[in-house]
């Protein structure tokens, strides 16, 4: 899925709200109580804050994948020894 795929289905229509871009670094940026309805709407307001919330959820995800991997393979090892 890319993330221009994001956003658009009908699952995302019940995101709840993401915060807001620092206003020091761009002031006509939203401000940090502002709430989004929905991530088409981040999307669109805020691209930025939206491509960066969704590189940091791919990552997180990757990094899950990785421990698991490892701990998987911890595992199968000290089974091995064991059997």
């Amino acid at each position: 899925m890319s993330i221009d795929s994001i956003g658009n289905s009908d699952a995302a229509q019940g995101a709840d709200s993401a915060p807001a871009a620092n206003q020091a670094s761009n002031p006509s940026s939203s401000n940090a109580s502002t709430k989004f309805n929905s991530m088409a709407e981040l999307r669109e307001k805020e691209p930025e804050l939206f491509r960066k919330i969704v590189e940091g959820l791919g990552m997180a995800m990757c990094s899950r994948m990785r421990r698991n991997q490892e701990r998987n393979t911890r595992l199968r090892k000290e089974y091995q020894r064991n059997a």
